[in-house]
C-alpha cells in the first residue's frame, strides 16, 4: 500500500536513527526501539499525535471535508489570524495537506482522503457533533451563495450534527435542484437521506406535511429513472395518497392520484387507470384550475387511447392541446415528468392517424419532435422519441423508425432511462429486421423483455404484433401465432384493446400461411377485426383488415364482395394521400 509505505518511510527518516550522507543514509542506532505501526491509521495517528498543541485546527478541516477554505476554518475555530496561519503552515510543511493560493483565499486540500479520515476518527462524537454545527451556522451566515448552489453540504453537516429539522430541509432542497437539472439518481439519493431523517422526527401534522411534499417532489425523478410501472411508484404514491386525504390541499392530492395513474396506466389493468383519470378530472373541473385541467384531459385522452376509444380519446386530447401554454405549463416536466405540450400532440398524432386523419398525424409528430429537442428536459425528450419510433411503426415506416430510435437510445442510456431504452430497442429491433438484419429479432424481443422488467405491461400487445408481423414477413408462421395468442391474452387481461383488431388481422394472415388453401378461421379472423375497428371507428385499422379480407375474396373469386367492401371503407380517406396502407388497398382495388 503506498501510502503505507511512504508514512513509514516518513517515521524512520523523523525518528533520529538514519545519517544521511550524499547518496545514502546510514543506521547510526539500533532499530529495536522503533516502533512500527502495524496499520496505516495507526502511522497516521501516530504523526497526528505529534501536533497536539494544533490538533484542533486539523480536526476542524477533517470535519469540513477533505477540501476546505480558509474562510470557513476561520469562521469555526477559536484563536488569530496569525495561530491559524501559523497552524496550517506546519500542517502543510509536514505533508499532511497541501494549499492552493494564500490566505484568507487558501484553499487546503488533506493529501489523502484516509488523512482526512484519521484526523476526523480522533474526534469525541460530541465534539463532532457540535463542530458540525458551527460549520453549518457558518455557511448560512457567511457562504449563502455556497448554500444555494451546494445545499447538500449543509444537509449533511446539519444531519452530523444531530439537527434532523433543517437536515432534511436542505436535503429536500438538494434533491429538487438536482432533479431540476435532470440528475434524477442524484435527486433519489437526497430525497432517500430526507426521508430517512424525517423518522426519527416528532410524529405529528408537521412531519406529515412534509412527508407529503417530499413524496410528491420524488415522484418525477423516480418515475424517469425506475420507470412508471415500478413498485417503488406504487409505494410512493399510495403513501402519498394516503397523507392527501387529511393534509393535502388539492394541488397536492390531484398530483397524488396522478402518480397511482400513472402506474396503473402503464403497469394495468387499464380499467383501474380510467377510474383514477375520472377522478383526476372530477377534481380539476371543480377547482377550475388550468394547471389541472390540462393534465387531467391528458391523463383521460391518453387512457382512453390504449382503451381503444379513439373518439373519446381525441377530445381530451384536443382539450389538453388547446388548454396549453407555454409559460404557464411548460413548468409541468419537472412536477409530472413531461410536458404535457408535447406529450398530449404525440398520443393525438397516433390517435388522428388511427381515426383515418392521416394528413395532421405526420404534421402533429414532426412538431412534437421539434418542441422536444428545444425543450432541454431529457425525459421528455427520451420519452418523446422512443414513443414516436413506435408510432413510425405502426405507420410502417422502418427508415423513420430507426432514426427515431437510434435517437431515443443515445438519450436514454446517457440519462439512465430504462424504460424508454427498452420501447426505442423493440422499435429499432423492429425496423433492423424490417431492413434483412438477422439480429432485428433478437434486439426486438430484448426490448420487449427489458420493458417487462421495468413492470410496463403497457403496448406490449402491440410490441408482440410487431414481432409477430416479422415473423410473418420471415414465413415463421408457428412462431407468430403462437406471439399473436400471447397478445390476446394480455389484450384482454390489460384491457388494452386499441390494437386488437390489428391482432386479429395478423392472425388471420398468419393462419393463411399455414395453408396453401384460404381456410375459414382465418376469414373469421378478417371479419373479428373488421368488426372491432368499426366498433372503435378506428378507420385505418379498418382499412386493413377490409385490405386483407378482400384479397381472401379474391382468391376465392368473390370480386364483388371484395371490392364493394374495400371501396366503402378506402372511399373514406382523403382523396390523394399515399401512407403504405392506402398505397396497399389501392393497389388491390386496381386489381379488382
Amino acid at each position: 500500500m503506498p501510502l503505507y509505505l511512504e508514512e513509514l518511510t516518513k517515521t524512520v527518516l523523523e525518528s533520529g536513527v538514519l545519517t544521511e550522507d550524499a547518496h545514502a543514509y546510514t543506521l547510526k542506532a539500533t532499530l529495536k526501539e522503533l516502533s512500527i505501526p502495524e496499520s496505516l491509521q495507526a502511522s497516521l495517528m501516530e504523526r497526528l499525535d505529534r501536533f497536539a498543541p494544533i490538533r484542533g485546527i486539523v480536526q476542524a478541516g477533517a470535519a469540513i471535508g477533505r477540501e476546505f477554505s480558509y474562510e470557513l476554518l476561520q469562521a469555526i475555530v477559536k484563536g488569530s489570524d496569525s495561530q491559524l496561519k501559523n497552524a496550517l503552515d506546519l500542517l502543510v510543511a509536514s505533508g499532511l495537506i497541501f494549499q492552493e493560493g494564500d490566505p484568507p483565499a487558501a484553499k487546503y486540500l488533506f493529501k489523502h482522503a484516509l488523512v482526512q479520515e484519521a484526523a476526523y476518527s480522533t474526534l469525541l462524537n460530541k465534539t463532532r457533533q457540535l463542530l458540525h454545527a458551527r460549520i453549518g451556522k457558518a455557511l448560512e451566515s457567511r457562504f449563502a451563495e455556497r448554500v444555494k448552489m451546494e445545499p447538500e453540504l449543509l444537509a449533511y453537516h446539519y444531519e452530523q450534527a444531530g439537527l434532523r429539522a433543517p437536515a432534511v430541509d436542505y436535503w429536500h432542497l438538494a434533491a429538487r435542484r438536482a432533479a431540476e437539472r435532470s440528475a434524477n439518481i442524484e435527486a433519489l439519493n437526497h430525497f432517500k437521506r430526507a426521508l430517512h431523517l424525517l423518522k426519527e422526527l416528532p410524529k405529528g401534522l408537521k412531519r406529515n406535511t412534509l412527508e407529503l411534499e417530499l413524496l410528491i417532489a420524488r415522484g418525477a425523478p423516480l418515475l424517469s429513472i425506475k420507470g412508471y410501472a415500478s413498485d417503488e411508484m406504487e409505494h410512493n404514491y399510495s403513501r402519498a395518497r394516503e397523507l392527501s386525504q387529511d393534509i393535502g390541499n388539492p394541488v397536492q392530492k390531484f398530483r397524488a392520484i396522478w402518480g397511482l395513474w400513472v402506474f396503473y396506466l402503464v403497469r394495468g389493468p387499464l380499467a383501474d387507470a380510467l377510474a383514477l383519470a375520472e377522478d383526476l378530472l372530477a377534481l380539476a373541473n371543480r377547482e377550475q384550475s388550468s394547471d389541472l385541467l390540462i393534465e387531467a384531459h391528458r391523463n383521460v385522452g391518453t387512457t382512453c387511447f390504449w382503451l381503444g376509444r379513439f373518439d373519446e380519446a381525441r377530445t381530451h386530447l384536443l382539450t389538453a392541446v388547446t388548454l396549453y401554454e407555454p409559460a404557464q405549463h411548460r413548468s409541468h416536466a419537472l412536477l409530472y415528468g413531461q410536458d404535457p405540450g408535447i406529450t398530449s400532440p404525440i398520443y393525438l398524432a397516433h390517435t388522428l392517424w388511427v381515426l383515418g386523419e392521416v394528413e395532421q398525424a405526420e404534421k402533429l409528430a414532426l412538431e412534437a419532435v421539434g418542441k422536444a429537442r428545444e425543450l432541454d428536459h431529457p425525459f421528455t425528450l427520451a420519452f418523446t422519441l422512443a414513443f414516436l419510433s413506435w408510432v413510425y411503426s405502426t405507420f410502417q415506416n422502418a427508415a423513420r423508425t430507426l432514426e427515431l430510435a437510434d435517437e431515443a437510445i443515445a438519450v436514454s442510456t446517457q440519462y439512465s432511462f430504462e424504460l424508454g431504452l427498452a420501447w426505442a430497442k423493440a422499435s429499432q429491433g423492429w425496423a433492423l429486421a424490417v431492413n434483412g438484419q438477422e439480429e432485428g429479432v433478437e434486439r426486438l424481443v430484448s426490448g420487449l423483455s427489458a420493458t417487462r422488467a421495468t413492470g410496463a405491461g403497457i403496448n406490449n400487445t402491440a410490441t408482440l404484433a410487431l414481432l409477430a408481423e416479422i415473423y410473418l414477413r420471415k414465413s415463421r408462421f408457428g412462431e407468430g401465432l403462437a406471439t399473436i395468442e400471447d397478445a390476446l391474452k394480455m389484450a384482454l387481461t390489460q384491457g388494452e384493446l386499441f390494437w386488437q383488431a390489428e391482432l386479429f388481422r395478423l392472425k388471420g394472415e398468419l393462419l393463411l400461411g399455414q395453408s396453401e388453401q384460404p381456410v375459414s378461421p382465418a376469414e373469421q379472423c378478417f371479419g373479428e377485426a373488421l368488426e372491432i375497428a368499426r366498433n372503435q371507428n378506428a378507420k385505418m385499422l379498418e382499412l386493413r383488415a377490409a385490405t386483407s379480407l378482400a384479397k381472401l375474396w379474391q382468391k376465392r373469386s368473390q370480386l364483388d364482395d371484395a371490392k364493394r367492401l374495400l371501396k366503402s371503407v378506402y372511399s373514406g380517406f382523403t382523396e390523394g394521400l399515399e401512407t403504405p396502407d392506402l398505397i396497399e388497398a389501392k393497389k388491390v382495388l386496381d386489381q379488382l
